[in-house]
């Protein structure tokens, strides 16, 4: 089973990734193409060519946060489509879409 898996899930070619239906998808212009936000297209570049999922890379909650010594905010970010045990700590200024609204929206709850 484990070596149907690896032929199946190799690494060193990802799959190619499916956005959607095709062009009639209103995301797929959000995700990078012509006039759409450059941060897609740089996540893209940087992430998604390897094989990380765009899900994974999309916030689905913040957590909790903490405070260092020098008075930087990091935050416990839940990603969609992956468990809580693979939450992590990241920085308070990351470039990664719709993560301010996500620090709101823990802040109006808190």
């Amino acid at each position: 089973m484990y070596r149907n898996y690896q032929r199946k899930n190799d690494m060193d070619e990802p799959p190619p990734l499916d956005y959607g239906s095709g062009d009639d998808d209103p995301k797929s212009e959000k995700r990078g193409g012509a006039g759409g936000d450059p941060l897609f297209g740089g996540m893209e570049e940087r992430f998604y060519r390897y094989g990380i999922k765009p899900e994974w890379m999309t916030v689905h909650r913040i957590i909790n946060h903490s405070v260092d010594r020098k008075g930087q905010y990091h935050y416990l970010v839940k990603w969609r489509d992956l468990p809580y045990d693979q939450a992590t700590w990241e920085e308070d200024e990351m470039p990664i879409p719709d993560y301010d609204l996500h620090k709101l929206a823990y802040w109006k709850h808190r």
